[in-house]
């Protein structure tokens, strides 16, 4: 609804005139903003989860006449994300491949799926397993899940990324108000002029020029009431560095809530503990596709945790990211 509200077109005949003061109205910039910081957060976190975990002795496919590897990051975005991957070896294809898929039908005693239907990623232009349909019976086929339930991390990342632009649009919106707004009371008369004076403010210009005869005949119509916002950037921001502390804490880094020093001994056992559990139901779903495939098909695929990927999350400073932050919209 935010994305089809323009001021302008609202105000019909009358945005012939220079309404806007600058390129764009605050809403729709506003919301654009809002799109924009979404995506960037919402990406940022599907990198995350997708280089939790580096996989090793991949086979090879061909890409016309080269033969490539299989990409670790392929392998670790489809389970983390979809929740769940299939490894089969097809008589329409020459070698193993592995793919998205979707449980169809029932499980067997052991919670293992029976019938499954292939979909391919990336809008593939290669139909040949799009929309397939493979029995156990018929098809070989090892079935890989991201956890205990083979579900994906993109509903947590969904509503993470929400919480994180929200705080952070809030923050930028109490930073941007410590310019003092002022609300004026008009009257109907003056409707039109107000409404180009406060755009042009908002547009943040230096000089506003004034014309005779255009709604401004009488000051005295005018009533001014300036609002006094308290500044609260700090506690959004710091809400902001919690809610994605605890998304790497979900996902099994140990990126502490609390500085160390400000725990105690048991806290941060059962914090550490409490990680530690969630990156082995990770962990110990691949180590047993790797064996499933291995032991199918006679590879020697193996995975482990990305050691360099995670210290680099562990280490970073985002007390050091939120004054950086801050510091850009108190700047705005």
């Amino acid at each position: 609804m935010l994305d089809s509200y323009n001021v302008n077109e609202t105000l019909g005949i009358l945005s012939r005139k220079n309404l806007t003061g600058t390129k764009h109205d605050q809403l729709n910039q506003r919301a654009r903003l809002y799109s924009l910081i979404y995506d960037n957060h919402f990406n940022f976190l599907r990198n995350i989860v997708s280089g939790r975990h580096v996989w090793k002795n991949l086979p090879k496919y061909s890409m016309g006449k080269v033969e490539r590897q299989i990409r670790s990051s392929f392998i670790e975005f489809q389970l983390s994300f979809q929740g769940s991957l299939c490894c089969c070896k097809l008589d329409e294809l020459p070698v193993v491949i592995f793919t998205p898929c979707t449980v169809e039908g029932l499980y067997n005693i052991y919670g293992d799926p029976t019938n499954l239907v292939l979909s391919p990623p990336f809008g593939t232009s290669d139909t040949t397993v799009l929309g397939k349909h493979i029995n156990i019976d018929e098809t070989v086929f090892i079935y890989g899940r991201n956890d205990n339930l083979a579900t994906g991390f993109q509903p947590y990342i969904e509503e993470t990324a929400h919480l994180l632009t929200s705080l952070l649009m809030s923050a930028f919106v109490n930073a941007n108000a410590q310019k003092f707004p002022t609300m004026i009371k008009s009257s109907k008369n003056q409707k039109l002029s107000m409404d180009i004076l406060t755009n042009k403010v908002d547009g943040w210009e230096d000089y506003i020029v004034v014309k005779d005869g255009e709604g401004w005949d009488s000051v005295k119509d005018h009533e001014i009431f300036n609002r006094q916002i308290p500044y609260k950037g700090n506690e959004l921001l710091q809400t902001y560095e919690k809610i994605y502390n605890i998304f790497l804490s979900r996902i099994g880094v140990n990126n502490l809530l609390e500085k160390q020093e400000r725990m105690l001994v048991d806290e941060v056992n059962t914090n550490n503990q409490s990680i530690r559990v969630s990156e082995s139901v990770y962990l110990q779903n691949r180590i047993e596709f790797c064996k499933g495939v291995n032991d199918a098909f006679g590879l020697s695929i193996s995975v482990e945790e990305n050691s360099g990927f995670v210290e680099s999350l562990k280490n970073l400073d985002v007390e050091k990211r939120v004054d950086e932050i801050k510091g850009v919209l108190l700047d705005e």
